[in-house]
C-alpha cells in the first residue's frame, strides 16, 4: 500500500488536451503513458513518465505482463503499477495524468463495475484518498 504517496497526491486528471501541463507548484507529473497489446507474444506492456514541474525527464518504467487483457483493463493496470513504483522509490508530491478517459470516468463514478476493469479500477482507488476519487 502506498500509505506515504497517498499522503502527497495532488491531483488526479484526465486532461483533453495533446499539450502536456505542468504539475503543481514543487511536484513531479506522472503520465501513465499507455498501454500497449502484443497477441503475437502474449503480453502486455505500460509505459509510465515521469518528469518534473518545468517537464524535463526524470525517470519512466515500463512494466510487462505475461497475459493479454482488454485495452480498459491495460490502461487500469498502469494506473495500479505506477503509485506502487513511486512510493517504492520514495517519490512524493506526485500528480497524475490518464490519456484514457473510460479510465478516469470509472475511476471517479460511484457505482460498482463487477468485471475485470471494474475491479481493477477497485484496486486502483485502493492507492489513492477517497478526496481524489470523486471529481472536484
Amino acid at each position: 500500500m502506498c500509505f506515504l504517496l497517498q499522503q502527497h497526491i495532488q491531483l488526479f486528471a484526465c486532461l483533453p488536451t495533446d499539450v502536456w501541463q505542468k504539475p503543481s507548484p514543487r511536484h513531479y507529473k506522472c503520465n501513465i503513458v499507455d498501454a500497449a497489446f502484443s497477441s503475437n507474444f502474449n503480453r502486455l506492456g505500460i509505459g509510465i513518465c515521469i518528469r518534473d514541474e518545468e517537464g524535463t525527464f526524470v525517470l519512466a518504467k515500463i512494466v510487462s505482463f505475461p497475459c493479454p487483457h482488454q485495452v480498459a483493463v491495460g490502461e487500469a493496470m498502469g494506473l495500479f503499477e505506477a503509485p506502487q513504483w513511486l512510493s517504492d522509490m520514495s517519490f512524493d508530491n506526485v500528480d497524475f495524468e490518464l490519456d484514457s478517459k473510460v479510465t478516469c470516468d470509472v475511476f471517479h463514478a460511484r457505482r460498482d463495475d463487477s468485471s475485470e476493469f471494474g475491479h481493477a479500477i477497485a484496486s486502483c482507488k485502493s492507492l489513492f484518498p477517497l478526496s481524489l476519487q470523486t471529481p472536484g
